[in-house]
């Protein structure tokens, strides 16, 4: 199955998207933990809800939606994959 960006980010919600073989999961905390930036900063920076910044942060299964990856990335200056990462499923299941 191929799928352009477009489709990726109308698939995302609120919770991992798998796709495929794979799942997609949030790296934020990684991302500001490696920079220095706190939860509060974070949400200073992008103009995010709190609630939405600390999801985020701590759930990384927690996926942005297209407008929260907007600010995110407008405001760090990065493209989307380095938020975001294909992690494989140990196991195919069928649905």
């Amino acid at each position: 199955m191929d799928i352009n960006t477009d489709s990726l980010v109308l698939l995302m919600g609120q919770s991992a998207c798998k796709l495929g073989g794979m799942t997609v999961k949030n790296k934020i905390k990684q991302f500001l933990d490696n920079k220095g930036i706190t939860p509060y900063r974070f949400r200073a920076d992008t103009g995010i809800a709190p609630s939405t910044a600390y999801d985020l942060y701590n759930n990384p299964d927690r996926l942005p939606n297209s407008n929260v990856l907007a600010k995110i990335c407008d405001a760090y200056e990065i493209q989307p994959g380095e938020v975001l990462e294909w992690v494989k499923n140990k196991a195919m299941t069928s649905d």
